[in-house]
């Protein structure tokens, strides 16, 4: 799958409760993601469980009082990031690739 080798790094280093079918779920919705586009996704996912704190106790809260990354995070996530490669960029490089790149 497209991006799954990025994606499940990201999330190897954080506590998370996804399974390998939310990964999928979220990769198979990134059509039009650049690198860039999962990275910047990735971040903003890991900012949840930071999110969903309660600011008034800010100083006071442990680490293990955040929650690990969960597939709510990453649905909040992919409303907010957006493919920043169009299906007409995409072609554009596909073209390229097949004319001038390593697949010649």
């Amino acid at each position: 799958m497209r991006f799954y080798h990025l994606l499940r790094p990201s999330t190897q280093h954080q506590g998370h409760c996804l399974s390998e079918s939310d990964i999928e779920s979220v990769v198979s919705r990134t059509g039009g993601y650049s690198g860039a586009d999962m990275a910047y996704l990735c971040r903003d996912a890991a900012l949840g469980p930071v999110r969903s704190l309660d600011y008034s106790r800010i100083e006071t809260i442990s680490t293990d009082e955040i929650r690990p990354v969960n597939l709510g995070d990453f649905e909040g996530a992919l409303r907010q990031v957006k493919a920043s490669v169009s299906d007409q960029d995409l072609r554009m490089y596909q073209d390229w690739n097949t004319r001038y790149g390593s697949g010649k």
